[in-house]
């Protein structure tokens, strides 16, 4: 074990490590689980085609990490390109991104739409709102089926890519709810993130209060021009909605497969900090701790936060509003130390070890941590609740 500090406390007899050698796996940005399990061709809704007038079918493929159980996951609906005539869901990269990110606790959907018969017959006037309207449907459907697929239907992100991140805005941002299934649940999401999109003609539809957007576009693509893009970002910033914007010098269209592991990155950490997964996954005790003995506490938020760690012994329930949930009873407990996460990487984790003494035998003690933005500080949110039963 490296360097450490220790800080003795009164209260509890616990006594404070931080060892810079203990490092913690991050539920929703690392690779937690080993296997996904894929429920393939789902039906999600069906709309008429405006190209043959016949119901087109819509479905989805499920991933979900095996062996999890956990009940409220993060859901993410990944939406394919291909100008709105060709791709799948079933596409390599939409599969690889799938596992991807059901690995790390999401429940992901990779959904097909209404596209026209061939690429010659593309009307630009009903394909991107087809598209729209199936995808709000696919988004409804995991609210409608929440329960049974264990998501939580507060936190659900968007990934498309060119034609697909155009239905990913529209959904994040058009208020008609559009007729392809699933009537009566929102269509709208929680977070997005577009690759090689834009919005032209409705940057109006994107009002304050609406999901916070991360954009990724090649300032070279000849087919989504980079001005679509620098629009988006200018209309998200005047009208307050978070924004986050990755111009990638020298790069094209069709971003998916060569830019990969860095669409995945930006899109993890930008859900994880929107979906506030703190709340949910940012901090956990590791097995074997008792008393007398060892407790060593995982934690993990976005990088260069800081924080404070709170123990009690008793719980409480005091909503505190867009902070979330103070779940302790502050009369009953203690602050007993800060916690300053890394800057690298964009999501980053801290491990804290404590000395237990003697005489806890029979008795529960609660662990929360509140995170804040240093420099300025500005709060974040609390972390879920922790028990440690001695």
């Amino acid at each position: 074990m490296r360097n450490r500090n220790t800080i003795p406390l009164v209260a509890f007899g616990v006594t404070l490590l931080l060892p810079a050698a203990l490092q913690a796996q991050i539920r929703y940005w690392d690779r937690v689980f080993t296997q996904v399990d894929l429920k393939p061709d789902i039906t999600y809704g069906s709309a008429v085609s405006w190209y043959t007038n016949q119901k087109v079918t819509l479905q989805l493929d499920l991933y979900l990490p095996r062996g999890d159980r956990e009940t409220a996951r993060p859901a993410v609906v990944l939406v394919h390109g291909g100008s709105w005539c060709t791709g799948s869901r079933k596409d390599l990269a939409w599969t690889g991104l799938g596992n991807d990110f059901a690995a790390r606790g999401y429940v992901a959907a990779s959904i097909d739409y209404r596209m026209a018969p061939s690429c010659s017959q593309v009307n630009p006037a009903i394909s991107p709102f087809e598209a729209i309207d199936d995808t709000k449907a696919a988004i409804r459907f995991l609210r409608r089926y929440a329960a049974l697929y264990g998501i939580d239907p507060g936190r659900i992100a968007g990934l498309g890519e060119s034609a697909g991140a155009y239905s990913v805005n529209g959904a994040a941002y058009f208020n008609a709810p559009g007729n392809s299934g699933n009537p009566g649940y929102s269509h709208k999401l929680d977070v997005a993130c577009e690759v090689s999109g834009g919005l032209p003609g409705y940057l109006h539809e994107v009002e304050g209060g609406e999901a916070p957007l991360c954009v990724i576009h090649g300032d070279q693509d000849t087919v989504v021009p980079y001005t679509q893009a620098t629009n988006l970002v200018a209309q998200c910033k005047g009208v307050g909605v978070p924004v986050e914007f990755h111009g990638l010098a020298g790069k094209g269209h069709g971003l998916i497969i060569p830019e990969y592991a860095n669409i995945l990155t930006w899109s993890l950490a930008w859900f994880y900090r929107h979906l506030q997964l703190t709340r949910k996954a940012g901090l956990a005790a590791r097995a074997g701790y008792g008393s007398p003995g060892t407790l060593v506490l995982d934690t993990a938020g976005p990088a260069g936060m800081a924080g404070m760690l709170f123990v009690s012994a008793r719980t409480a329930s005091i909503s505190l509003g867009p902070l979330g949930t103070l779940r302790l009873d502050l009369t009953q407990g203690l602050g007993i130390g800060v916690i300053a996460l890394p800057a690298t990487p964009v999501v980053a984790g801290q491990a804290m070890q404590y000395s237990i003494p003697t005489g806890l035998n029979g008795a529960s003690l609660y662990w929360q941590a509140f995170y804040f933005d240093p420099v300025p500080i500005r709060p974040y949110s609390f972390t879920n609740l922790v028990t440690t039963a001695f």
